[in-house]
C-alpha cells in the first residue's frame, strides 16, 4: 500500500487526519486552563512532536518492510508482541469509535437535528466500507484535492478576522504558570502524536527516500494551523473565547456577520467535513488493516466489526461538554501509553536485540 504513496502524499495525509479533529475540540480544552497562554500551546508541543518524530522515524527503518506485529515480535517475543499488537487494535478500534461519536454529535446536534444518529452513523461506516473497498489510493486522491483549499480558507479566515483582532488581548503572558502550561502541552502532543498511528502502523516499503524532512514539514505545518485557531482570543477576549464550545467556527460566523457575502459558514464545514470523513475512511482502513494482522481476518469478517463500531458511538452519544471533559481526562492517558511510551520502549528492545541491523525485522 504505502509502495504508491509518494512523501508528499503521506505529509498531507499527516496534517489534513490530524487536524480535522484538533480544529474543532483541541482550542476549546486548552483555551479552559491556559487562557491568554493558549498560543504558546502548539509551540511547545510542536517542539515535543518534533522529537518524538524523529524516534518514530528510526523505529520506521528499523522495521522498513515488515508490519507491526512483526516488529512487535521482533523486540518482545511472540506471544507478548502478539498480546500487545491486540491491545494496540483496540486502541485503533476506540479511537476510529471515539472519531465517529465525535461526527455524528456534531452533525445531529448543530445541523441534522431531525435526522436520527444511526443514520448518520451508517452513512458514514458505508463510506469507510467503499475506502476500504477502492483502496488507499483513491482515499489519498480526494485528501489531496481537500488540502490546499483547505489551507487557503484558514489564510481567509485569518484575514478577515483581523479587523476585530486586539494584540493586547493577549497580555500578561505566562499569568496561568508554567505548571499549567505544561498541562496543556502534554495534552496537545496526545492529539499531535497521531503521527505514530500512521507512520507505523501502516507498512512501508523496505527502499523509500528519507521521510524525516517531510515529517518535520508536517509536524510545524499542524502547529500553525492550531496557532490560527487561539485567534479567538484575541477577536473575543479570553474570558469570551474559553466559553466558547467551538471558537473557530465563532470566528468564522463573526467575519461572515461582517460581510454577509463571505457566507464562509458553508465552506468551513464543508472542508471540515471533508477532512475528518477522510480521517474516518482511514482510521476504518487502519483499524481493518490491523485486525488482519493480529487475526486470520477475511472480507466476511468485516461485518461484525463494523456493526460492533456502530452499535458503540450510538451508546456514547451525549452531550458535547461532557465527550470534551471525558477526553480531556481519558485521550491525554492513553495517548501518551501507546503513542510515546511504548514505541519509545519499543526501539529501545530492537536497539539492544539488532544493534546496527536495520530491516532484521522483515525478514524475520
Amino acid at each position: 500500500m504505502f509502495n504508491q504513496i509518494s512523501p508528499l502524499q503521506l505529509t498531507y495525509l499527516l496534517v489534513v487526519t490530524i487536524t480535522s479533529s484538533a480544529d474543532v475540540f483541541l482550542p476549546a480544552m486548552i483555551l479552559q486552563h491556559c487562557q491568554r497562554d493558549a498560543w504558546l500551546v502548539p509551540l511547545l508541543a510542536g517542539v515535543a512532536a518534533s522529537l518524538l518524530v524523529v524516534l518514530y522515524n528510526s523505529l520506521a527503518v528499523r522495521g522498513a518492510g515488515g508490519n507491526f506485529t512483526t516488529l512487535l515480535g521482533v523486540a518482545f517475543g511472540r506471544l507478548p508482541g502478539r498480546l500487545l499488537a491486540w491491545f494496540y487494535f483496540l486502541f485503533v478500534f476506540l479511537i476510529t469509535t471515539v472519531l465517529l461519536s465525535e461526527v455524528v454529535q456534531i452533525i445531529s446536534s448543530v445541523f441534522l437535528v431531525a435526522t436520527p444518529p444511526y443514520i448518520l452513523i451508517a452513512i458514514l461506516l458505508l463510506l469507510g466500507a467503499y475506502a476500504r473497498y477502492s483502496g488507499f489510493q483513491t482515499l489519498l486522491r480526494v485528501n489531496e484535492l481537500l488540502f490546499w483549499p483547505g489551507i487557503l480558507f484558514r489564510l481567509v479566515i485569518l484575514l478577515v478576522a483581523l479587523p476585530a483582532f486586539k494584540p493586547l488581548n493577549y497580555l500578561p503572558m505566562l499569568g496561568s504558570g508554567a505548571g499549567m502550561l505544561l498541562s496543556c502541552t502534554f495534552e496537545t502532543l496526545a492529539w499531535f502524536s497521531e503521527f505514530f498511528l500512521i507512520l507505523l502502523l501502516l507498512p512501508l516499503p523496505e527502499r523509500r527516500p528519507n521521510l524525516l524532512p517531510y515529517l518535520l514539514a508536517a509536524v510545524w505545518a499542524v502547529v500553525l494551523i492550531n496557532i490560527v485557531l487561539y485567534e479567538s482570543i484575541g477577536v473575543f477576549g479570553v474570558r469570551q473565547a474559553s466559553a466558547l464550545v467551538f471558537p473557530v467556527l465563532d470566528i468564522i460566523r463573526l467575519a461572515s456577520l461582517s460581510s454577509p457575502m463571505l457566507n464562509l459558514d458553508a465552506f468551513a464545514m464543508t472542508f471540515w467535513f471533508g477532512a475528518v470523513c477522510i480521517k474516518l475512511m482511514f482510521f476504518y482502513y487502519l483499524t481493518w488493516h490491523l485486525w488482519q494482522q493480529v487475526a486470520p481476518a477475511t472480507t466476511c469478517h468485516l461485518l461484525p466489526m463494523t456493526v460492533l463500531m456502530a452499535v458503540l458511538p450510538l451508546l456514547a452519544i451525549d452531550e458535547t461538554s461532557r465527550s470534551i471533559r471525558s477526553l480531556t481526562l481519558s485521550w491525554p492517558g492513553m495517548s501518551f501509553v501507546f503513542q510515546v511510551v511504548l514505541p519509545a520502549l519499543i526501539l529501545l528492545k530492537l536497539r539492544l536485540k539488532l544493534g546496527g541491523q536495520v530491516n532484521n525485522p522483515a525478514g524475520s
